[in-house]
Order: structure tokens, then C-alpha cells, then sequence
């Protein structure tokens, strides 16, 4: 058969149609390459890493400003080495108001100040603590089992009125018995509330701290002086004292008046250089008199001055005088080894005339 030839305008739709035939099939073929491709990835290919956010640091709280040490004082009056036995006074003071803030503002006021002392120290003789707020004065353990004696006193923190003038420091003083030889710590330490007198937890701060070291020697050996030498004016020659028998006034301090307890006794009030029943008597009859509140004489008077006579109630103020006043033993010293007198006659200082009953130095 013979083929007849295509028209022209039929060449062309021809052509058009073979080029769109083609067209499909590179489209085809193409679409299965990227499915090859996606499962080659899928198959253990390396994925493409999706980068990770970088984290916003969280900002470090600034912390709360703390006062400086110098707002908080103590010191020792006087010095700071004594012989077992003496006293030691110990003042400092504590600012009213602390700026805290740093913002120029006294946002801070004074709350509570807390004294605390070993007992080693001994019983406190005196504390006092300015702008008529009231000591209260106990012992606890802090931590245990170091027990401390403490003082403090604090302020109302809600009504300002209970506060001094901004200007006033809040001062202290508190006198001690130096009990123990060694070295022994003092501290005091201020506390103070926000200006507005809010109580928070957080917003209350103790970080005003400051102390003193006291240190008490042992007592001196005493060196033997030629009678009728008596240094310490308690009845017993130094000789006697320096002696190696307690009875006849031995085992004891020729400086030291408070380790014989001779005391004034009868209608003329004298010593008689023997602790007898008279004295253990003499004793009784000033029971519970103390040196608080206006009187004659307090602790701090001499020993060897005339006292009054002994009134009824024991207790009255006009009974107390220190040559019947003792503070009580020295420890690891012999009993009648005495600290000085601390501003009340009590049960010890009965104590202390049974312990050496019959002691004599005629």
C-alpha cells in the first residue's frame, strides 16, 4: 500500500504532540529521582540539623547590701588582761538608723542588740543599755553545748516612738567577772527591722557583729612578806596566807581580801581575825539585801569601810555592804578562793562562812 503524504497543517499538530509526549515522560522521570533521593535520606542518610535556640541567660539577683562592721563597737574599758577573779567592763555602741539600700536613705532601724559572753566569764555584775530600753539578761546554749550567758534588749518595731533620735547611737556597757584563766570571746551583735517596722523574715538582718577578747591570768604566786605585813587587809597576815595549812589562814592570796570571810560582827561591828558562828550569824541577819536602787554602799565600795547596822526585814536595802557580799568560787581554785562582791548577799555567801568555819588567823 502506498502512504500518502501528510499535509502540512497535519505535520505540525503532529510535531506539537511529540513534544508534549516528551515534556511527560522528563517530568517522570524526574519525580522518581527526588522519591530515590527521599528514600535514600530515609534509609541512614545524615538529616539536616535544625539549630538550636540559644538560652537567655537568667539574671544573678543583686544581694542586699550588709552594714559595715564600724556601725557595731566593742571594746574593752580599760585593760584586757586582769587576774582571775577581777571584774572587766566592756561598752561599745550601735547606730540608729543604716543605710542598707545604698540610695542615700536610712531605710534600716535598730531592732534588738544581744551581748554574749562564756561563762567562764562568770555571772554579769551590771549591763546597761541606752534609750531606755530594758535589758533582759538569761543563759542559754549557743550552739551546745558552749553555754553563754546573754544580755539584749530590744525596740518595739512598730511605733516609732519607742526609738531614740536619729542621731543617737543606741550604746551599752556590761561588766563582768573574769572567772576562768584563759582566754574567752565577747560578743555583741545588732539587729535591725526595715524603716516602715515590717517583720518579713527576709527582711530582717543580724549581720552587725562585733567583739572583744578578754583574757584572765592566774593568780599571782604570792611572795611572802614579814608579819604583821596584810596586804589585802582580810585579817591574815601575808605569811599566814602563804601558809600550807587552810585553818590557820594558809592556801590563800595575800592580795585578795574576798578568800577569808571574816565579817563585822556584834554591836561594834568589828573583825575578830576568826569565821566563827558570829559570822555565819551576821550573814543571816543581811540575807537578800542586795545594792539595788539608791543606798549606802554598793559593790564597788571598800570592804574595810563601817557598814550600818543590821535592821529587820534582812532583806532591806540599808543591810547590804560588801564585807559580807561574795561572788562566788573561782573555779579550780580551793573554796574559799572567792571572786569579788557581786551586789547580793544570798545563800552563798552562807555557803562560804560554813566552808571555812573555824578558819583563824589570831
Amino acid at each position: 500500500m502506498m502512504t500518502r503524504p501528510l499535509k502540512p497543517s497535519r505535520k505540525l499538530a503532529a510535531l506539537v504532540a511529540l513534544g508534549l509526549a516528551l515534556s511527560i515522560c522528563a517530568a517522570v522521570v524526574t519525580s522518581i529521582g527526588d522519591d530515590d533521593r527521599l528514600l535514600t535520606a530515609e534509609a541512614g542518610a545524615p538529616p539536616i540539623e535544625t539549630p538550636t535556640p540559644t538560652d537567655t541567660p537568667t539574671p544573678t539577683p543583686t544581694p542586699t547590701p550588709t552594714p559595715e562592721l564600724q556601725n557595731t563597737s566593742l571594746r574593752v574599758e580599760g585593760p584586757s588582761k586582769v587576774i582571775a577573779g577581777e571584774t572587766v567592763t566592756l561598752v561599745g555602741s550601735a547606730n540608729f538608723r543604716l543605710d542598707l539600700d545604698g540610695d542615700g536613705r536610712a531605710g534600716w532601724r535598730f531592732a534588738e542588740v544581744r551581748i554574749q559572753w562564756p561563762l567562764a566569764l562568770g555571772a554579769r555584775k551590771s549591763v546597761t543599755i541606752s534609750a531606755g530600753l530594758k535589758s533582759n539578761c538569761g543563759i542559754g546554749s549557743r550552739p551546745p553545748p558552749l553555754w553563754v550567758g546573754t544580755c539584749g534588749a530590744k525596740a518595739d518595731p512598730i511605733s516609732p516612738s519607742s526609738f531614740p533620735e536619729e542621731t543617737d547611737p543606741v550604746s551599752y556597757s556590761i561588766t563582768l567577772n573574769c572567772a576562768v584563766v584563759g582566754t574567752h570571746t565577747v560578743t555583741v551583735i545588732t539587729y535591725f527591722l526595715r524603716e516602715d517596722g515590717s517583720e518579713v523574715p527576709s527582711e530582717k538582718i543580724a549581720s552587725n557583729t562585733d567583739s572583744a577578747e578578754i583574757t584572765c591570768n592566774a593568780t599571782p604566786t604570792p611572795t611572802k612578806q614579814p608579819p604583821p605585813g596584810d596586804t589585802d587587809g582580810d585579817g591574815c597576815t601575808d605569811q599566814a596566807e602563804n601558809g600550807p595549812n587552810q585553818a590557820l589562814g594558809g592556801r590563800r592570796n595575800y592580795k585578795s581580801f574576798w578568800d577569808f570571810m571574816d565579817v563585822p560582827t556584834g554591836s561594834a561591828l568589828q573583825r575578830d581575825r576568826v569565821v566563827s558562828g558570829g559570822d555565819l550569824s551576821a550573814v543571816v541577819a543581811r540575807f537578800g539585801s542586795n545594792d539595788y536602787g539608791p543606798g549606802d554602799f554598793y559593790d564597788t565600795s571598800d570592804p574595810l569601810s563601817m557598814p550600818n547596822l543590821p535592821v529587820a526585814p534582812s532583806g532591806a536595802r540599808a543591810n547590804y555592804h560588801p564585807a559580807f557580799d561574795r561572788g562566788g568560787s573561782i573555779a579550780g581554785q580551793d573554796p574559799w578562793d572567792l571572786l569579788p562582791a557581786d551586789g547580793s548577799i544570798n545563800g552563798g555567801e552562807i555557803a562560804a562562812a560554813v566552808v571555812q568555819f573555824g578558819h583563824n588567823c589570831v
